[in-house]
């Protein structure tokens, strides 16, 4: 499918380059047309890696769709069905004040109805030959977002009209644009793949719509772009999106056992002579992210940004086989008539929010270096660990005994013979502790205010996580205690939660 729609923009491209090109008929024209295709060479290169990471996170977007469940479930907004035209809107009331512009009015109107036409295409095509689900189950035309996307070739407009006489127009757009791009989200109307996706296809659309709009109506001098040292001309204020993999460390566990001496509610828990440690250990695995990030630059060195990143991390666990899961307490005595086949593995969202200072180091005409140290609060979700049991073949009298009554049917009793999983068992709450990141890039100057940034990162926290380990069985004296039928045994670990990562970005370098 990917190389589908980049082979149609490409089709798409030369042939409105050729058909163009047969309008001009002199010498000058065909030298500006030809410095035109060498500047167009950006134009996919400004939105595909965008459309290329919608593609990456498809098979990740239930997890990413977990952290809206978990910290913001009721969210509904109708506010993302006007903020996709408000860039837009805002430049015809700049260009109505009075605020010059890059195009006049007929030229503006050509190029937002090229590009408006070649989003909708492209975003509907793809809508009805994919028919993606929507998160809340609507209906199949999820992917990609077309909001997101007409936020994005809004926001584009705004930036080749007003951005190069002052950047603040171009940040507010694309912050407005990423803004429409996370409501969709949160709304529970599109996964993030589709908004990436969205994002990507809105940015060519605008792009590719300027592009030929001028071409069309020979407006080429205004298109042309000068190959300088943009680093040297001017300070690195940039906005950019990416995605990172990376491998996390840490997350220590406390000592769990299976049985103990005390109720829950007290302080310190003490394991009986008989008891079995669980012996569990947490291991985080690659984990994959996707961040927004900016910095608005002093100087040509010095600035101050910030970033926001979602991790998605699969966490194992190994333990102590022998341990008991489900121990029945009676009257001095214990019964246990299951063990343990498994522990499930889960995935743990970790969200975080960064703000420092970010250094920028150019090194020639095309490439910089840049160095940011920052600091925020890192929240985690609640996540839970499932664990798989089976009776013990001595019990399944009770079992036995248990159908004859009518206490469970057939399906259970099977289920607890060849292996039932319980959602119950182990749960640790969400958190959120202050973090440290640092990080290292290296951006190349792709075509005039486009640069793809190389980055590696380092970001530590301590979270204080909270486990809930839901095995005791306490046998209810009567039927008013039947509320107490399980203990939940309760304990606190803080840890030392660390992970490298490193990624590729679109950077708009303002």
């Amino acid at each position: 499918m990917k190389r589908t729609i980049t082979v149609c923009m490409l089709i798409l491209i030369g042939t409105a380059l050729s058909a163009s090109t047969g309008r001009l008929n002199n010498k000058r024209a065909r030298i500006e047309i030809k410095r035109m295709k060498m500047n167009s060479e950006g134009i996919l290169l400004r939105g595909l890696p965008l459309c290329a990471t919608g593609f990456l996170l498809w098979g990740q977007q239930k997890e990413y769709r977990s952290m809206r469940h978990h910290f913001v479930p009721h969210f509904n907004s109708f506010l993302d069905d006007y903020s996709q035209y408000s860039p837009l809107a805002l430049t015809a009331a700049l260009k109505a004040m009075g605020v010059k512009s890059r195009s006049n009015w007929t030229q503006l109107g050509l190029n937002t109805a090229i590009s408006a036409a070649l989003m909708a295409s492209a975003v509907n095509g793809i809508k009805y030959t994919i028919k993606e689900k929507r998160p809340d189950g609507t209906t199949r035309n999820s992917f990609p977002s077309g909001h997101t996307a007409t936020a994005f070739m809004s926001a584009t407009i705004m930036h080749k009209e007003y951005g190069e006489s002052n950047i603040w127009y171009s940040i507010g757009a694309y912050t407005i644009a990423s803004c429409t791009g996370l409501f969709r989200i949160l709304n529970n109307r599109h996964w993030v793949n589709d908004v990436v996706f969205g994002a990507g296809v809105g940015i060519i659309s605008g792009e590719l719509g300027y592009f030929l709009g001028d071409l069309w109506s020979k407006n080429y001098r205004n298109n042309t772009s000068h190959q300088s040292d943009i680093f040297n001309l001017k300070r690195p204020t940039f906005f950019h999106f990416g995605m990172s993999v990376g491998k996390g460390y840490g997350l220590s566990c406390p000592l769990i056992y299976d049985t103990y001496a005390d109720l829950p509610t007290s302080e310190k828990l003490t394991p009986t002579p008989s008891s079995t440690p669980l012996n569990l250990k947490l291991k985080m695995g690659a984990c994959t992210s996707v961040r927004v990030e900016g910095a608005y630059f002093f100087s040509n060195y010095i600035g101050l940004g910030g970033n926001v990143k979602f991790n998605v991390c699969p966490i194992s666990a190994d333990y102590n086989k022998e341990f008991e899961p489900y121990v029945i307490e009676g009257k001095g005595t214990e019964l246990r008539p299951s063990h343990l086949i498994g522990i499930e593995s889960a995935n743990l969202g970790i969200i975080e929010v960064n703000l420092g200072p970010y250094i920028s180091l150019p090194l020639s005409k095309r490439w910089m270096a840049g160095l940011n140290m920052t600091t925020g609060p890192t929240f985690t979700t609640d996540f839970s660990l499932d664990c798989y049991t089976k009776i013990k073949p001595r019990y399944y009298y009770l079992l036995d005994q248990a159908i004859q009554k009518g206490i469970i049917d057939n399906r259970e009793y099977e289920g607890l013979k060849t292996g039932i999983r319980d959602r119950e068992f182990l749960k640790i709450a969400s958190s959120c502790s202050f973090g440290l990141s640092s990080g290292v890039s290296l951006s190349y100057m792709v075509k005039d205010n486009t640069a793809i940034r190389f980055f590696a990162d380092y970001h530590s926290c301590f979270p204080n996580l909270h486990y809930t380990l839901s095995n005791r069985i306490k046998i209810p004296q009567n039927a008013e205690d039947s509320e107490d039928f399980y203990i939940s045994d309760k304990f606190n670990k803080k840890t030392k939660m660390k992970n490298y990562s490193c990624g590729l970005s679109l950077s708009v370098i303002f």
